[in-house]
Formats: C-alpha cells, structure tokens, sequence
C-alpha cells in the first residue's frame, strides 16, 4: 500500500516508521480500500503533546479521516488506526463485501 508520512516538529525513525507501515498494511484486509493513504503527525510544543492524523480513500464511500492527540507518538498514532478500522468496519457493515 502507498502512503506518504508528513512530520512536523517531531523526530522520526526508523522504527516507528516500520511500525507505522506494519499497522497501515492492515487496512488492505479490506478489499475495498484503495492503494494510498496520507499520514501527519504534528508535535504540538505548548500542550506537549502529539496528534496524528489518517485520510484513506475507499472505493464504495471516498475519503475516511481520523485524528487523535496524545502525549507520545505510538499511542496517538494507535488511536487514530483503532478509529480508522471502525470506520472501515462500518462501510464494510453498509456496502457489504
């Protein structure tokens, strides 16, 4: 699956980009969802704290979007993915396989 990750005021790595890349391969169980997805995680200074942000485009419905803020990268990232699936879930629920 394609996807582009846009950091902004944050250090990446490796690892957590393999992280990232492991978990969005997760989205092509559902046949349905098309081959690119934009990611951005934002460090926000003042709140200390992280956000990150998923737009996937699906075939039956268009674009699905999440976000979710938290004090470090992984569990902001691992709540904008459970949002995601529920969503996904869902259009599976209403368009059927």
């Amino acid at each position: 699956m394609k996807y582009t990750i846009r950091w902004k005021d944050c250090n990446k790595s490796l690892a957590l980009e393999s992280y990232i890349a492991e978990k969005i391969e997760k989205f092509k169980d559902f046949n349905f969802v098309l081959d690119n997805a934009k990611i951005e995680i934002v460090y926000y200074a003042k709140q200390k704290s992280y956000k990150s942000r998923i737009n996937i485009h699906v075939a039956k419905k268009g674009l699905l979007r999440a976000e979710s803020a938290a004090k470090d990268i992984i569990t902001a990232f691992n709540d904008t993915t459970d949002k995601i699936f529920d969503q996904l879930r869902r259009v599976k629920t209403k368009f059927g396989r």
